[in-house]
């Protein structure tokens, strides 16, 4: 679902520099089965007749703004 959403025609993807973007190991369901990754590329490809691959798509990066910024800028919604 991810890469159809990414890889839509036109699309405009952001990434929002540090959301969902990191994920540490920790012997959970993906990390603790020797056979999860190759189990989850033989399901994929029943599932959609194509091997996994990672999507490529462009996006524009988001940094977010100081949180200075409103005062620095006269405020907003009245603040």
């Amino acid at each position: 679902m991810f890469s159809r959403c990414v890889e839509r025609p036109n699309a405009v993807n952001i990434l929002l520099a540090g959301e969902a973007t990191f994920h540490q190991f920790h012997g959970g369901a993906a990390t603790s089965d020797v056979d999860f990754f190759d189990n989850a590329q033989a399901e994929h490809l029943a599932a959609t007749g194509k091997p996994y691959r990672l999507p490529i798509y462009p996006y524009f990066v988001d940094f977010g703004e100081d949180f200075a910024r409103p005062a620095a800028v006269g405020g907003f919604f009245g603040l």
